[in-house]
């Protein structure tokens, strides 16, 4: 609803802000050679998947994306494991959307700039070219999966780095702690403790507009976490994570990377 400056200067509100609609058709493929569906401590799991997305607005882009992903889990110490993943996504466009970013702005209502002096003035409309000019290479290239939030680059905010073409390296040491079998009975949660797991992480991703600069600017996480693994499937997982940009604190009921999925 509101549009700030980096000191947090407010430079334009928005009594009814636009709203976004989104849609899309997905299929995929999973092959999983592990020794555990659930909470595997060896083998390897390979997934691709495409979504195709339509155009459902004069401007949109229509595109397609294909993502791919390899986890290899490798047996270490008594019972514990040491993951590594590899995660790539890339969106091909088949009709590009509307990629002027001046249409773009007045189409989102850069001209409320006006009524503000200088050099809030400025401020406002330099916001608003910004948008669009990102939502140009959008609808120019296409939109792959995203980087930032509870599954990829986890100390980055949701839907943090978007672009064309996303990669993603991993690793997490997962030392179980426990094994044994307990039942817990609480007032909002009842299960059974498949295990109790510490976990060490370390991610690095880049996101880019065009596969020749993949990889050029990159960003990297690394954290620590607690799981109790439980017999319905669910991994209750609290992961603390740091990057350049503060921390965040994950709280959820699967691992990382889409491994539960």
């Amino acid at each position: 609803t509101d549009i700030f400056t980096p000191d947090d200067t407010l430079v334009d509100h928005f009594d009814d802000p636009k709203k976004i609609e989104s849609e899309s058709t997905s299929w995929g493929v999973q092959l999983d050679l592990t020794d555990d569906r659930t909470d595997p401590r060896s083998g390897l799991r390979l997934k691709q998947s495409t979504t195709k997305v339509p155009a459902l607005e004069r401007g949109d882009p229509e595109y397609s994306v294909l993502s791919q992903s390899a986890t290899l889990y490798i047996p270490i110490l008594e019972d514990s494991t040491w993951v590594f993943h590899y995660f790539r996504s890339d969106a091909t466009v088949t009709k590009e959307g509307e990629t002027n970013p001046t249409v773009i702005a007045a189409e989102n209502g850069i001209a409320a700039c006006n009524v503000y002096p200088s050099p809030y003035l400025e401020g406002c409309q330099a916001a608003y070219m910004a948008d669009a000019n990102n939502t140009a290479n959008a609808n120019k290239y296409g939109t792959s999966e995203t980087l930032g939030g509870a599954y990829r680059l986890r100390s980055y905010p949701e839907m943090r780095y978007k672009g064309a073409h996303t990669e993603l390296l991993g690793t997490e040491f997962r030392w179980n702690i426990s094994t044994a079998k307990s039942k817990v009975n609480l007032f909002f949660l009842k299960d059974i403790v498949h295990a109790l797991q510490l976990s060490l992480f370390w991610e690095e991703g880049a996101v880019s507009e065009t596969e020749e600069t993949l990889g050029d600017i990159k960003r990297s996480t690394y954290g620590a976490g607690f799981r109790f693994v439980a017999e319905s499937g669910n991994v209750y997982r609290l992961d603390w994570a740091t990057g350049d940009e503060d921390s965040q604190l994950t709280v959820l009921f699967q691992y990382p990377w889409g491994e539960s999925d």
